[in-house]
């Protein structure tokens, strides 16, 4: 089981359902986040990322999001790693706090 699973997140497959997802990041959204000593970066992401972004946010696997906006998963994949590197962030749920930071749930 645990060799499926990592096959699956190898394919861009998130380790939770959306379902689970979306209980997490509601959570961890209603969770006080303590002030930054320094004030954060001003994040600068391209509208293709924002839109990818708020699809990783909200659960959607890689092929998923592909499919939706009609590039390869492998392109998909390519905008999460840029992602993830201008939030400074390692994971999908980070991702998904940072986006509900920045205000991107609004703007669907």
């Amino acid at each position: 089981m645990l060799i499926e699973q990592l096959q699956r997140m190898s394919q861009g497959e998130p380790p939770l359902s959306p379902s689970i997802a979306r209980k997490v990041i509601s959570y961890f959204g209603k969770q006080k986040r303590p002030q930054a000593a320094a004030p954060l970066h001003e994040v600068s992401l391209t509208d293709r990322e924002t839109e990818v972004l708020l699809r990783v946010a909200k659960g959607f696997t890689l092929p998923e999001i592909g499919v939706q906006l009609n590039l390869s998963r492998h392109t998909i994949a390519d905008y999460v790693k840029q992602i993830y590197r201008k939030l400074n962030v390692s994971s999908r749920a980070e991702a998904a706090l940072e986006a509900q930071r920045l205000g991107l749930f609004g703007r669907n």
